[in-house]
């Protein structure tokens, strides 16, 4: 037998944390050895590369603001020193606030206790009455414990943490869970799995609000004793392979999620003041409306049917079949991406005297001294072995612009920054509506290094479901996603002896941000890409901020545009129809928004377009290799921006970095030839994107993630909106932490024309008409030939409260996605 370490949402890699953790994963018979080399290495390592760069680059803060900490040390508080190294040998910490324990002992405790460990900032290891792990039901009440092997719980003063000794390995199931009971008789639950493990691989089991919140997260969700069973294994026993051959309910995948979902949230930085109790902490968290969003979006996949992931029913296999080759069961994709973001960031959030920024951030390239380019881009392993499972790398250069406001009114526009947002390598399952679940950890990066300082850049994690749009063969050959996560920027001290000290807080970020994925060409000449496209026609759609601290401070664009690709290297740019329209606003020094009125040109303007090389590593060294990277210029000019193509050359994005319109991005998918006249009832499509807004004394960023519209007819549709929010208020300059609203079943009409041009009208949403306007994709058969079905793909332009004159408006970028209807057994 051989066995698989396999993290769900991240790798083995060291990632940078409070406390030292190191994700001991179920076992995955017979695929160590070939999954080692299936995400271990192939063309897509530069990816893995540049994140191995920024790795630990600046210890999170403890409890104290200032806080030195060795760099790329750990810290193994938690560790079971002097326990037998088993696999049945769990070590278990209980965290909690003064206030959570609330009893005479805390003092004493507090004194023999010399080491402690912080997950959350104002969480300290304490001791327990009693520890339990026991199995529930679908209302977390205790039931027999058959799968629950008999043993010991040994305390570790010196420590603070407990050692659970079985009699023999414990099942890896759902509805067990670790039930520690403190001093005072209140109670903390969280899911008894190998969430970490330490260097002598003894499981670390972490207990405190956050382990609580979400035990109870899940089952909030649970409402009938069928809900529970469906993520359970199907012969009573553990989630592992090997164990559940054939069993739709696909245990294996589901308690990688909630496993990898676990040490996901601990991740996070979120201040837990050291006077809240339990309930005052729990509804903290339920107030941090991004971070329980991040949960419930990877538990709504997991909830969503029975047999919910492609290939997530464990299947027999004979590996000694000379079919059943490494090269037979597993694929690479490599994508060419693209990120654009907008956010509003806090400045000096702990001073009296708080400032606000606007930033905008888009994908680029970097030269490195090698000689090589840093681009930004995605690789995409799957392995059909008794499941199926992929792996992601993901790297995305950027550059920063922002743009800071005093309480004072005063601004200043930054220079450009170049920064990377990466991630450790993550396994994740494909749903069978076409969307993978993805959790991200980001690593943290230092810029402007001196002799002595640098900043310090940190994310918190997130997730996203990135929607795979020809997981049906029905094309585009693209992946789309959008996201929102949180940030922060540090000022670090350099010691001088390997160690950084994590001074004042800078910025506190709420980031909103689209990405996209063009899949990559095999290999070919420039010309071959250019032939694709030459010839195409397109609907594209552009949402752009441009800042500046001279006249106008910002302005919004949102364009819908007719591009004709009329030769092998011009677009030709047009709005031929009251389809195509131009939208504006802008923000004057003195704060006065204006909002023009739409406009649209059939005056025809050119971009030309190129095929660009990426320059790569390879065995005869450094060579230039066509792979669907373009560039395509700013309207009317031969100022290039970056951009990639689908190998078929029916989608084009394009990230704008301009002088005439800031960044952003364009999104050009091919018009249809084949009108959509098939049955549209009962569609679904869900929405990702974000907008951007201001009115008098506010400007408004909004995320629609899992927003859905629903179409009942050929022309009627209903809407319900997940909106996760953060304002910034431009006269006292506070930046709103992220909240939530829904507002659901808001009933309107749609058009779609033959080439694919579609409008939703939505009337009365928050008292003004929220619009789609955009373009449907083509659907492809198993031939390649279109047909009069939907496309899986809707781009669109967001408008809502657009008031012509007035004092408010909103654009934004919003993708309609498709549900598919994917079949789950393994190819």
């Amino acid at each position: 037998m051989f066995t698989l370490n396999m993290t769900t949402f991240r790798s083995i890699r060291q990632h940078p944390t409070r406390f030292h953790i190191v994700y001991k994963a179920l076992r995955l018979s017979a695929l160590a050895g070939i999954l080692t080399l299936l995400f271990g290495c192939g063309s897509g390592t530069e990816a893995v590369d540049a994140a191995g760069k920024t790795v630990n680059s600046f210890a999170r803060n403890a409890v104290d603001a200032n806080e030195e900490i060795a760099q790329n040390g750990t810290s193994n508080i938690t560790a079971c020193t002097g326990t037998d190294a088993s696999a049945v040998t769990y070590c278990l910490v209980v965290e909690a606030t003064d206030s959570m324990i609330a009893s005479w002992q805390t003092e004493v405790f507090n004194l023999i206790t010399p080491a402690k460990a912080y997950a959350f900032r104002g969480l300290t290891t304490v001791p327990a009455r009693s520890i339990e792990i026991i199995q529930v039901d679908h209302n977390l009440n205790r039931i027999s414990s058959e799968p629950i092997p008999s043993y010991t719980v040994t305390d570790n003063p010196a420590l603070g943490t407990y050692s659970i000794n079985f009699s023999q390995p414990p099942s890896a199931r759902i509805d067990i869970i670790a039930k520690v009971t403190l001093d005072n008789g209140q109670v903390l639950l969280a899911p008894f799995i190998d969430s970490s493990i330490d260097e002598n691989f003894n499981p670390i089991v972490v207990v405190n609000v956050v382990s609580d919140f979400l035990v109870k997260q899940l089952y909030g969700k649970l409402n009938s004793a069928d809900a529970l069973n469906s993520l359970l294994p199907c012969n009573g026993g553990t989630s592992n392979t090997g164990n559940n051959v054939d069993c739709t309910k696909q245990p294996f995948a589901k308690f990688s999620l909630w496993n990898a979902l676990n040490e996901l949230t601990q991740g996070y930085e979120i201040d837990i003041p050291a006077d809240y109790t339990i309930t005052q902490a729990l509804e903290l968290l339920d107030s941090t409306s991004d971070f329980k969003a991040h949960i419930n979006t990877v538990l709504d996949e997991m909830l969503r049917t029975e047999e919910a992931f492609v290939g997530g029913t464990e299947r027999t296999l004979d590996l000694s079949d000379p079919q059943n080759t490494f090269d037979n069961l597993s694929t690479q994709k490599e994508y060419n991406s693209t990120l654009f973001s907008l956010a509003f960031n806090q400045v000096d959030p702990d001073s009296a005297a708080k400032g606000a920024s606007i930033s905008t951030t888009v994908s680029s390239k970097f030269d490195e001294i090698s000689g090589a380019i840093n681009y930004p881009e995605l690789t995409l392993n799957t392995s059909n072995f008794y499941v199926t499972l992929t792996g992601l790398v993901e790297n995305f250069p950027i550059q920063r612009r922002s743009l800071s406001f005093s309480q004072a009114n005063d601004l200043s526009l930054s220079a450009a920054v170049e920064n990377g947002l990466s991630s450790a390598p993550s396994n994740t399952f494909l749903t069978s509506q076409g969307f993978y679940v993805a959790g991200k950890m980001p690593y943290q990066t230092i810029t402007d290094r001196t002799a002595t300082t640098a900043i310090g850049w940190q994310s918190d994690p997130y997730t996203q479901l990135i929607y795979t749009a020809d997981a049906d063969s029905s094309g585009p050959q693209a992946m789309l996603s959008s996201f929102v996560r949180n940030g922060g920027q540090y000022a670090i001290t350099d010691n001088g002896d390997s160690t950084w000290t994590r001074n004042d807080k800078q910025e506190e970020q709420n980031i909103f941000a689209w990405s996209s994925y063009n899949q990559a060409l095999e290999s070919g000449s420039g010309s071959a890409i250019e032939q694709k496209i030459n010839s195409k026609t397109f609907g594209a759609v552009g949402l752009s901020l441009k800042l500046s601290d001279t006249g106008d401070i910002y302005t919004t664009a949102g364009d819908i545009m007719h591009w004709s690709a009329v030769s092998p290297d011009t677009i030709t740019e047009t709005q031929p129809s009251a389809h195509y329209q131009s939208y504006l606003f802008s923000r004057a020094a003195d704060q006065t928004l204006n909002v023009s009125a739409p406009s649209s040109s059939a005056v025809r303007a050119n971009r030309q377009y190129q095929a660009t090389p990426s320059l790569k590593s390879t065995s005869s060294g450094l060579q230039n290799i066509f792979r669907g990277r373009l560039t395509v210029t700013a309207l009317g000019t031969l100022e290039p921006n970056q951009a990639s193509s689908t190998p078929e050359g029916d989608m084009i994005t394009v990230i704008q970095n301009e002088l005439s319109k800031g960044q952003g991005m364009i999104q050009a998918v091919e018009l249809r030839d084949t009108a959509p006249t098939a049955d549209r009832s009962n569609l679904r499509y869900r929405l990702s994107g974000n907008s951007f807004g201001s009115d008098a004394g506010l400007n408004r960023l909004r995320n629609y993630n899992n927003s859905v519209i629903t179409l009942n007819s050929q022309t009627t549709a209903v809407l319900s909106l997940n909106i996760l929010e953060s304002t910034h208020d431009i006269n006292s300059q506070v930046v709103s932490k992220i909240a939530e609203s829904s507002i659901t079943n808001i009933s309107g009409t749609y058009s779609v024309a033959s080439n694919g041009e579609v409008q939703f009208t939505f009337p009365n949403v928050e008292g003004h008409d929220l619009t789609l306007t955009g373009f449907m994709s083509k659907h492809l058969d198993d031939s390649g030939n279109e047909t009069a079905q939907a496309g899986n793909v809707l781009t669109l332009l967001l408008t809502h409260d657009y008031v012509v004159g007035g004092s408010q408006a909103t654009l934004g970028l919003v993708q309609a996605l498709k549900e598919q209807t994917l079949d789950v057994k393994i190819q």
